[in-house]
């Protein structure tokens, strides 16, 4: 695993790192809610522990626990205030999800996107839509404190936290993760649906966290203190590298918040898109030193979305910024002040977002059968070796990423067919693909494309008219 711009995060630095270097026995724990062994004592897939819980009770350093696909609240029993559950890190330990579990002819089989495991603040098993039934969950669904100095957490999915405390204490801040101090690893996460009054999804209180690999979808900050919508960070230098930010909202800072004022925030090769705040930056708030390099900023929105100029993208109201080689929406670089362009590199141009097997924020790619060339391929200020993103991709068709870096968020491959047509990624065309293709017509005549629907462009023409619609017919013949 790699973070960003040659820092590595790999688990045997982890154990080292956590035991001072020593040699320590290392056991693995499993833990699947449909395991059938006995005992179940979490030693094997099929004696797996049924919590997760039970396996963070029985782990120590360097131990690791491997997670099957389902979801896992935290246990709440004994618990003056059943909220104040939560799953915490330890020192020295891997907790990594998305495995296929006891039934499967592969246990080990790794692949997140197929069995997904949800770390999940909903204790009653209600929540709703649009944050509905939040009052009872969990304020956070992990913790990283005093007890998980150095550790690591990989292929989860974490949803349902809503840090709604008083201000300013840890019970605001944080619905996903609450790190407090200590530099976990956070490694391949989506957080979706967490809501806290400073940082939705993860709040880093005078940590240094890696965060890399991660999916923010739908996170909010809006309890109170309102920043913060995906990430805020106070104090630290988090990194965040090859993350998607789609989605989240708050009053200021609808993506990320950095309150770094003692040390130096770091994003790389993330694709920060349609973010809202009601007052500043639909993408990034920052109040101390931060640099952007190699990544995208498009479409986020300021003073209740109705605007998404070049300041909605990136405020700095102290501390300094540095951006490089990033894709800004409105760009005329004068962010860092009149005639300054913060950096090299830099530009306005659309990014040309398509649909992929995992979203529509690939870049479109000639090779890849796409009517037009994305301005952010090959457009970095270093190797995609360098970066950490050579095995992952920005194309549709999945071939991962070599030499100059792509801009923005790498996603991992997953071997799974994806034809041009197939909107609801099912793996062919169907009739349920018609439909979007309907709501995707523009007629003869190049067409601003919405990123989901440039996937009906199948006569790479940039428009979608009768020719796509015959090719469309084609393709779904062929199912």
């Amino acid at each position: 695993m790699q973070a960003a711009a040659g820092r590595f995060y790999t688990w045997a630095a982890v154990s080292a790192i956590s035991m001072g270097g020593s040699a320590v026995a290392q056991t693995t724990w499993y833990v699947d809610p449909d395991a059938t062994g006995v005992p179940r004592d979490g030693t094997t897939w099929c004696t797996a522990f049924a919590a997760l819980d039970d396996a963070l009770a029985a782990a120590t350093a360097p131990d690791s626990i491997l997670v099957a696909d389902g979801t896992f609240v935290p246990d709440a029993t004994g618990l003056a205030d059943p909220r104040q559950a939560a799953f915490a890190m330890k020192n020295g330990v891997l907790i990594r999800g998305g495995h296929a579990g006891c039934a499967a002819a592969d246990p080990d089989e790794h692949d997140p996107t197929l069995f997904e495991t949800v770390l999940s603040g909903d204790l009653n098993g209600d929540d709703g839509a649009d944050f509905a039934n939040r009052d009872d969950n969990c304020r956070h669904v992990v913790v990283a404190g005093a007890s998980a100095v150095v550790s690591l957490i990989q292929s989860v999915t974490i949803m349902g936290g809503n840090a709604d405390g008083p201000c300013c204490g840890p019970e605001a801040n944080g619905g996903g993760i609450y790190i407090a101090g200590v530099s976990p690893g956070i490694i391949n996460c989506t957080f979706r649906d967490n809501s806290a009054a400073r940082g939705g999804a993860i709040a880093n209180n005078g940590g240094s966290p890696i965060i890399n690999g991660c999916v923010f979808r739908n996170n909010r900050a809006d309890q109170g203190l309102e920043t913060g919508g995906a990430i805020f960070t106070t104090q630290g230098s988090p990194e965040i590298a090859n993350c998607l930010f789609v989605g989240n909202h708050a009053t200021v800072g609808g993506a990320i918040t950095n309150f770094s004022t003692t040390g130096l925030a770091k994003v790389r090769n993330c694709t920060i898109v349609g973010n809202t705040a009601d007052e500043d930056a639909g993408g990034i708030f920052s109040a101390g030193d931060i640099t952007v390099a190699n990544s995208i900023l498009w479409q986020n929105t300021s003073n209740a979305g109705l605007t998404h100029n070049e300041t909605a993208q990136i405020v700095v109201i102290s501390g300094t910024l540095s951006v490089d080689y990033t894709v800004i929406d409105d760009f005329t670089g004068t962010l860092c002040g009149v005639g300054d362009p913060c950096g090299v590199g830099n530009s306005g141009a659309d990014p040309l977002f398509t649909s992929g097997p995992l979203s529509c924020y690939y870049l479109s790619h000639s090779a890849a059968r796409h009517g037009v060339q994305s301005p952010c391929i090959d457009a970095g200020g270093t190797s995609a070796a360098a970066e950490g993103v050579s095995s992952v991709t920005t194309r549709s068709d999945e071939a991962t990423d070599d030499g100059l870096v792509d801009l923005g968020f790498h996603h991992p491959p997953t071997g799974r067919p994806f034809p041009l047509g197939d909107s609801d990624r099912n793996g062919g065309v169907s009739s349920s693909d018609f439909v979007d293709l309907r709501a995707c017509f523009t007629g003869i005549g190049p067409a601003a494309l919405t990123p989901c629907c440039r996937i009906f462009d199948l006569e790479a023409d940039s428009d979608i008219d009768l020719h796509d619609a015959a090719a469309f017919q084609n393709a779904f013949d062929g199912q």
